[in-house]
């Protein structure tokens, strides 16, 4: 009978402790796989400005806080806003909701209502929306895949993907696009 009672008892408690070992190892071991994301620096309201080697400032970045990822070396953004000064005729500004800067890519990706103004001193400005861009700084293209609206005075185009080369102030309309002509334009006065 104490045989019986003890195997009664001793035999689902062994099936119990056995399942929990099994459940904790399983967990534990998948909760292992992924690091933790470590953040290694952050800072508040940064001002980053690089230099061409003429000492003419090439580009700067302005943002609400940067923060950065020691595990996959990446640079979130809050609000950042990038500057390009290519030539002495030609302006870039970039700004967005957020961006995340991944080093080892050496690319930017900026996210949420991102506008991008171009001015140049010889020709008309022009604003372009849309709402994801990836930037590569090094190589100073742009492009997206996403709905683009490009403004300039009495003229609006809307298209899907686009592409940018800072360097020379090109850029481009990769699939469908329309235009919307505003006619004050065309308006001419008669003498």
């Amino acid at each position: 009978m104490k045989l019986k009672l003890l195997l009664v008892y001793f035999v689902p408690l062994l099936l119990f402790s056995s399942t929990s070992i099994l459940i904790l190892r399983y967990f534990d071991h998948t909760l292992h796989l992924q690091p933790a994301t470590v953040i290694d620096n952050f800072v508040s309201q940064p001002r980053v400005t690089e230099y061409d080697q003429a000492g003419k400032i090439k580009m700067q970045i302005h943002a609400v806080l940067a923060t950065h990822e020691k595990n996959n070396d990446s640079t979130f953004f809050t609000q950042p806003r990038l500057l390009f000064h290519e030539n002495k005729n030609t302006l870039w500004q970039i700004q967005a909701e957020k961006a995340v800067f991944r080093n080892s890519k050496n690319k930017m990706i900026l996210s949420g209502n991102v506008v991008i103004h171009q001015t140049k001193s010889n020709h008309i400005a022009t604003t372009i929306k849309t709402t994801t861009l990836t930037l590569y700084p090094k190589k100073l293209l742009a492009e997206t895949n996403d709905l683009v609206s490009i403004e300039q005075p009495n003229l609006v185009v809307h298209g899907n993907g686009f592409i940018a080369n800072l360097k020379t102030g090109v850029y481009k309309l990769t699939s469908q696009s329309n235009a919307i002509v505003q006619p004050s334009l065309f308006h001419h006065t008669q003498k």
